[in-house]
């Protein structure tokens, strides 16, 4: 049950959540600054995706170039366009490995496409990610508590996710080299969960 509500959650996407990227301070006195104040005023969808690709081509060495592409690639994925997708959470993941969206974006990505490497590829970064998120602290600020935990909860949502995906992998896959790498992949993972006991059984007949 727990699997199943986690993954209606993430379904329904939780933008609040795993948006982690802000712009603190534009400065449209420079080009960047002026670009990133015509994103943020555009709101015709195409003009936006299409102002952002410029600014991820144009200031890639730019700080607030995560920022960007994240909003690209929740962009590409509710246009539906998925290698787009791919492409703009894979370079987010190269700048913030942390980024535990990206990777759960990546990974639904990888999964439509049947795609199995990428499906262990964006699974293991995503887990990796969620769970760094899981084990920042408990911030000392009452303030500062519920938004910790809704992180923690999200985090937490994404791991479910991408153990399941390998479990998934394991027990679908009809190539005996897939069963295999996607079964110790989650067991390197997540040990202790519970996909990580499920797998045995797959593994063994493999």
């Amino acid at each position: 049950m727990r699997l199943r509500v986690s993954v209606i959650l993430l379904a329904l996407g939780l933008p609040a959540i795993g948006q982690r990227h802000k712009i603190e301070e534009i400065n449209a006195e420079k080009p960047d600054g002026k670009l990133i104040q015509q994103i943020m005023q555009e709101n015709d969808a195409g003009k936006k995706t299409a102002l952002l690709e410029q600014f991820t081509s144009e200031y890639g060495e730019s700080k607030d170039t995560p920022w960007a592409l994240e909003q690209l690639q929740a962009a590409y994925v509710k246009a539906g366009e998925t290698d787009k997708s791919i492409t703009a959470g894979d370079r987010l993941l190269t700048l913030d490995p942390d980024a535990a969206e990206a990777g759960l974006q990546c990974l639904k990505a990888a999964e439509s496409k049947k795609d199995a490497a990428m499906i262990r590829k964006y699974a293991v970064a995503a887990a990796a990610a969620a769970q760094r998120l899981s084990a920042v602290p408990q911030p000392k600020e009452a303030g500062e508590a519920a938004n910790w935990k809704a992180v923690v909860d999200y985090a937490k949502q994404v791991q479910d996710y991408a153990d399941y995906a390998l479990y998934r992998g394991a027990a679908e896959s009809r190539d005996p080299k897939a069963t295999i790498d996607f079964g110790e992949a989650l067991r390197r993972q997540s040990p202790s969960s519970e996909y990580a006991g499920k797998v045995a059984d797959p593994l063994f007949v493999t």
